[in-house]
């Protein structure tokens, strides 16, 4: 697959920068990651929002949940109270990413300077008065000319108390409004469907459109295929009230699976929003 062909290439070039320029010449402190939570106290039982802050060096970046052409997922994985090993992990949530534009015609999608991932939970059933811990272990590829992996243990104790008491909700409310919407087909809303078509062996071409007096602006896509496949060949044609979506899979799927995007967009008030959808992929033509 080409997306880890170039990978593995963005990984040896980095390990030879290093050793050659010797380990002093690597940046520190690319990202600094910080495990926040929107209460300082919580009533046992209720849901909250846990964030990991991600705090990244100037001109460096690291990548969203599908990275694009090349480089590695943002990952978080929880550790929570009560919950046993095998707990369905709480779905972690990305603000709106932004794409790179890389050497050699290598797209990325992900986020500079900094980024609030988040995640709902909920506190467990105990003692007011007691305290509750909440461990987070993060994962990153941090990039510029070279790519340099890194990861943190974070952890957070949270009061169980009478009354939840909310925190930094100036810091939450800044990224919840950056996290895309479903797409619900609902009045109100700018982008009104998607259609998703086979036109070759492996490639597909996916658009939405929009009112014909809704000014939309600066349309971009960002696929989020199956795990063990990528996208390759990915174009964006907006024109008028629609945007085209033209990309290949690789490899070629062997079954019916679904395929997810998000379409971000500014709007008529200069806000860049976003909506997330799923279509199945048309079956492929039995042998």
């Amino acid at each position: 697959m080409r997306n880890l062909l170039i990978l593995l290439a963005l990984a040896m070039w980095a390990g030879a920068v290093a050793r050659s320029a010797g380990a002093a010449s690597v940046p520190k402190d690319l990202v600094k990651a910080e495990l926040l939570a929107d209460v300082s106290a919580v009533k046992p039982g209720e849901e909250f929002t846990l964030g990991v802050l991600l705090k990244i060096k100037p001109d460096w970046h690291v990548y969203w949940k599908y990275p694009g052409d090349a480089g590695l997922p943002t990952t978080v994985k929880w550790k929570l109270p009560n919950a046993s090993a095998d707990s369905t992990q709480p779905e972690l949530r990305f603000p709106l990413p932004v794409r790179f534009d890389q050497p050699g015609d290598v797209v990325g999608y992900g986020y500079n300077d900094e980024v609030l991932l988040t995640a709902r939970v909920k506190a467990p059933h105990g003692s007011v008065g007691s305290a509750t811990e909440f461990t987070a272990d993060v994962a990153w590829l941090v990039c510029e000319k070279i790519c340099i992996p890194g990861k943190a243990k974070l952890s957070l104790s949270i009061p169980l108390a009478e009354k939840t008491t909310a925190a930094d909700q100036e810091l939450f409310g800044k990224w919840v409004v950056q996290l895309p919407k479903p797409f619900l087909g609902e009045p109100g809303r700018p982008i009104k469907a998607l259609r998703l078509d086979q036109v070759g062996d492996r490639q597909y071409q996916a658009d939405v459109h929009w009112p014909a007096g809704e000014k939309l602006q600066d349309v971009q896509w960002f696929p989020l295929p199956p795990k063990a496949l990528g996208v390759e060949d990915a174009q964006t044609k907006s024109q008028g009230n629609e945007s085209v979506f033209s990309f290949t899979l690789v490899p070629k799927p062997k079954d019916s699976v679904k395929m997810q995007f998000l379409v971000t967009y500014t709007d008529s008030n200069g806000k860049r929003q976003g909506v997330e959808f799923s279509e199945n992929l048309p079956t492929p033509p039995s042998k």
